[in-house]
């Protein structure tokens, strides 16, 4: 049963598009020396500080997390359990709302890098690996799932070139919706909201209209009544263990998935014309992330209104 693609890699995948977005265009400058229109250069030490402007970056997996200390920088006024409207986060430091207020952003996390104030930058790419490691370890402190197989997007504030000069080096995390809520995140499941799965979290009569299973962590979760790309019509929890090796896991995957196919559609698979791809644990996803789960989805030349389910095809 041929194609299967290990669940891992489509966090790798994941990973190099959003670093080299942030490598060529930088989305998060939190600039605390700047104004609330624009990122200006450095205001005077003696002056009030202004309220910061802000946009945002993704967090993306890479390895070591940031060193922590409270006396690294002074704090820009960030801290855990804050939420913001959409109009409040683009001003870091305005007033916010109560998690029980409709909002789109909540902090999760703050640290401070632990160098000292006359410190060389160290690099975008630095920056941004270590703020990414850092805020997918916190969120899964938070929520138990880990920030990189996550369906909800993280995303963090950190200095740039300009504020690290004057001793900023606070790395703040939190999560970003695409609509407003009234919950708090540990009120949520990380693996399905807000219309989407993580593929780390797909289950028996999940849906999803994405072109490929392998391309993304977040699925566009859809009624299968509605046109739709694939459909998961089995899946099954691997034994807790040491990893049992690539060879042996897409064995286990390919002859689950083929016997689960017939008492599903009602033709065998090798008589059907519909083709299935199943999503299988490797080694980095068994190890650091618990990953025991295997997927089998029906997928379809043409996008499908309808279950398989019975259809004999």
């Amino acid at each position: 049963m041929d194609p299967s693609a290990p669940r891992s890699l489509i966090a790798l995948a994941l990973a190099v598009v959003t670093l080299s977005a942030c490598s060529t265009s930088v989305n998060i400058e939190v600039d605390r020396s700047a104004g609330p229109e624009e990122a200006a250069g450095p205001t005077a030490p003696s002056a009030p500080a202004p309220t910061p402007t802000a946009s945002s970056e993704s967090a993306a997996p890479p390895p070591s997390p940031v060193p922590t200390s409270p006396a690294a920088a002074a704090p820009s006024g960030t801290s855990v359990g804050q939420c913001y409207t959409a109009e409040q986060l683009g001003l870091i430091g305005a007033a916010t709302v109560p998690c029980s207020e409709p909002h789109v952003a909540e902090v999760f996390a703050v640290t401070f890098r632990d160098e000292p104030a006359d410190a060389p930058w160290p690099t975008l790419d630095t920056l941004l690996a270590d703020a990414s490691a850092h805020c997918n370890a916190a969120f899964a402190d938070v929520t138990g799932v880990a920030g990189d197989i996550s369906a909800i997007d993280i995303k963090f504030f950190r200095p740039d070139e300009s504020s690290w000069t004057r001793g900023d080096r606070e790395v703040a995390c939190f999560v970003d919706y695409p609509d407003e809520i009234t919950a708090e995140l540990v009120e949520l499941d990380p693996l399905r909201a807000f219309g989407r799965v993580s593929s780390y979290g797909l289950a028996d009569g999940d849906c999803v209209s994405d072109a490929n299973l392998s391309d993304v962590v977040a699925l566009t979760l859809v009624d299968c009544s509605e046109a739709h790309t694939y459909e998961v019509y089995a899946s099954l929890v691997l034994d807790d263990g040491p990893y049992p090796g690539d060879a042996d896991i897409i064995d286990d995957a390919d002859e689950f998935c083929e016997d689960a196919f017939e008492p599903f559609v009602g033709v065998a698979y090798s008589s059907s014309s519909l083709l299935v791809e199943n999503l299988w644990p490797t080694e980095q996803s068994w190890t650091d992330w618990g990953d025991r789960l295997v997927t089998c989805a029906i997928t379809f030349e043409e996008p499908l209104s309808g279950s398989a389910q019975g259809t004999g095809r």
